[in-house]
């Protein structure tokens, strides 16, 4: 419970005050240096586990194998195909990658043009080459949000078209994605969604037919524990739903379900598209923490207090405007 506590309560506290009361240019330069880390470590590894690229002096391999050996030392299973970054698994590497990216948007107004375009690629290197299809449609859905609130506004000066020009850059990258044209490593992966954006639903993707089928079993289960299983639920049902909704629904009932659906709800209430940049920005990363949601309990991977640090920065800029 002392876990949950810190996850739930704590963190979120205090990196809500970090973003609201710590020095940009601090945390900003570790969210930078982090990038930088996490995306030289994923082009070795995609590299070697891809394409077979041992790199200068064979650096690529030593990095990839160092990767692989400390996963299985933690009795975690090695994705092939797919970069972690210096976390161990590929979906966190897409978290961080996507949130990474609206906090640099976020802070666009302070830094410069360049510093500006490098974290962005950076972020979407990190969403690309995790391969997490939850990670590249909330950052498609969520950047097709913020593009629409932007030309709705009129804010589209010459650094915004730039920031839009980057942006369709990305969107072209993911439909060469969905469209299987490469047919590399774990590329595939898309071509499931590009079925079920044909209508083919849930049975065209094996990997998402296997996740619903499991989400029902353990909503099955809760007769059982009619106010959750209280604990995390991989201790008590030998289950952990990959998926934030259900994860809270078989812990805290539906008390704690509605606690998360009410959450994102408020969120998008109060950070709707206004005149305001910064609460178009938390509309935006609210979209793509929502998706993420779907496929991943993404509130207790620590990357997630990259939001909280968002959040906290945003409500500083408001209450600056007021």
């Amino acid at each position: 419970m002392l876990a949950q506590l810190v996850i739930y309560l704590i963190s979120p506290l205090l990196f809500i005050q970090v973003g609201a009361y710590g020095k940009e240019r601090l945390w900003g330069g570790c969210l930078y240096l982090a990038l930088v880390v996490s995306v030289g470590l994923a082009i070795a590894q995609f590299s070697y586990s891809t394409f077979g690229m041992v790199g200068p002096a064979g650096l690529f391999q030593r990095i990839a194998e160092s990767i692989y050996a400390n996963q299985s030392d933690l009795g975690l299973e090695n994705i092939y195909g797919r970069a972690t970054g210096f976390f161990t698994n590929p979906n966190t590497l897409g978290l961080f990658g996507g949130v990474s990216f609206w906090i640099a948007v976020l802070l666009r107004d302070s830094l410069s043009r360049l510093r500006f375009a490098v974290l962005c690629l950076l972020a979407i290197l990190c969403i690309l080459f995790s391969m997490s299809r939850g990670s590249l449609v909330g950052f498609l859905a969520s950047f097709l949000a913020y593009s629409l609130i932007e030309i709705m506004s009129g804010r589209l000066v010459l650094r915004g078209r730039f920031f839009v020009a980057l942006g369709l850059v990305a969107i072209t990258v993911g439909v060469v994605l969905f469209s299987g044209v490469l047919s590399v490593g774990q590329f595939d992966r898309f071509d499931e969604l590009f079925a079920l954006a044909q209508g083919g639903g849930v049975k065209s993707s094996e990997n998402l037919g296997g996740r619903v089928q499991a989400w029902q079993s353990i909503v099955g289960r809760l007769n059982d524990y009619p106010f959750g299983t209280i604990l995390p639920p991989q201790l008590v049902i030998d289950e952990s739903p990959d998926n934030q909704f259900i994860y809270f629904l078989a812990q805290g009932g539906y008390v704690l379900f509605l606690f998360v659906v009410i959450y994102y709800a408020v969120a998008l209430f109060f950070t709707r598209p206004t005149r305001s940049r910064s609460r178009s920005v938390l509309f935006s990363a609210t979209i793509f923490a929502i998706i993420n949601s779907l496929t991943m309990v993404v509130m207790n991977s620590f990357v997630f207090s990259l939001f909280w640090l968002l959040l906290g920065a945003a409500i500083a800029r408001l209450r600056w405007r007021h």
